[in-house]
C-alpha cells in the first residue's frame, strides 16, 4: 500500500522545484518591504517563511547575504 504523508503532498502541490517558483521566491525575499503599521515580528515572520519555502527547493544563502537581504526589507529611519 502506497501512503503520502501531508508534507508530501504539500510539498508536490506547492513546492515544485520549478524555476518559476524559485524565480518568484527569490523575487519575494529581495523586494520584501516593511510595511508600516506592522510589527517587526510580523515581518521577521515573513521573512523567515520566504526563506523556508526556499530552503525546501533546495535555495541557501550564505549568513551574510541574509543579512543583507534583512537589512534591504527595514526602512532606512
Amino acid at each position: 500500500m502506497f501512503i503520502i504523508t501531508l508534507q508530501e503532498k504539500i510539498e508536490s502541490l506547492y513546492a515544485s522545484k520549478c524555476g518559476n517558483n524559485k524565480l518568484f521566491l527569490l523575487n519575494s525575499i529581495v523586494s520584501l518591504r516593511f510595511k508600516e503599521g506592522t510589527s517587526l515580528s510580523d515581518h521577521l515572520n515573513e521573512f523567515q517563511g520566504i526563506l523556508d519555502q526556499m530552503s525546501t527547493m533546495g535555495i541557501e544563502f550564505e549568513d551574510d547575504i541574509l543579512g543583507l537581504l534583512l537589512l534591504n526589507s527595514l526602512p532606512e529611519s
